[in-house]
C-alpha cells in the first residue's frame, strides 16, 4: 500500500467512525426527546382534571413533538379510529409510563418503536399483559427531533 491509499485508508476509517458515534448521539436524542413526550403526554392523558384545560395541554405537546404533517395525519386517525393514535388507544394512565420502551428499528432509518404494557382483567377476573406498540418515523427539524408519521 502506498503511503497517499493508507491516508484514504485511515481517512474513511475515521470517518466512519466519527459517524457511527453521531448516529449514536443523535439516536439516544431523539429517544429521550421520545420518552419526553411519551412521559408528559400519557401523563396530561389520564389526568382527571379540567378535561379542556387538558385538551389544550395534549395539543401544546403534539404541536410542540409532532410536524405539521404529523398532526394532520393525527386528526385523520383519530376520526377514522375513535383512539388516539400517539398511545395506540382510548385511555392511558400515568402508571403506564413506568413500562415504556423506545427502540430504533435499525441503524439505517428513522424508524422507532414505542410500547408500553398493562394489565388487564380478562375472563373469570384473571388478569393478563397488554402490550401497546406504537410505530414511529422520527424526523430532525429546526434543530429538533419530532414525530413526522406513524406508520
Amino acid at each position: 500500500m502506498t503511503e497517499k491509499n493508507i491516508l484514504i485508508f485511515l481517512a474513511v476509517v475515521f470517518a466512519a467512525i466519527s459517524n457511527a458515534q453521531t448516529n449514536s448521539f443523535e439516536e439516544k436524542q431523539a429517544i429521550n426527546t421520545l420518552k419526553t413526550f411519551y412521559v408528559a403526554y400519557m401523563s396530561e392523558f389520564s389526568d382527571s382534571g379540567d378535561i379542556r384545560q387538558s385538551e389544550t395541554r395534549l395539543e401544546e405537546l403534539r404541536n410542540k413533538y409532532c410536524t405539521a404533517k404529523c398532526r394532520k395525519q393525527y386528526k385523520r386517525l383519530v376520526g377514522e379510529t375513535d383512539g388516539d393514535p400517539i398511545i395506540n388507544g382510548q385511555d392511558s394512565g400515568v402508571e403506564f409510563t413506568k413500562t415504556l420502551s423506545f427502540k430504533r428499528v435499525d441503524k439505517t432509518t428513522n424508524k422507532y418503536i414505542v410500547s408500553y404494557y398493562f394489565f388487564m382483567k380478562g375472563e373469570g377476573g384473571k388478569q393478563h399483559k397488554e402490550t401497546v406498540t406504537i410505530k414511529l418515523l422520527v424526523i430532525k427539524e429546526n434543530g429538533n427531533f419530532k414525530i413526522d408519521a406513524f406508520l
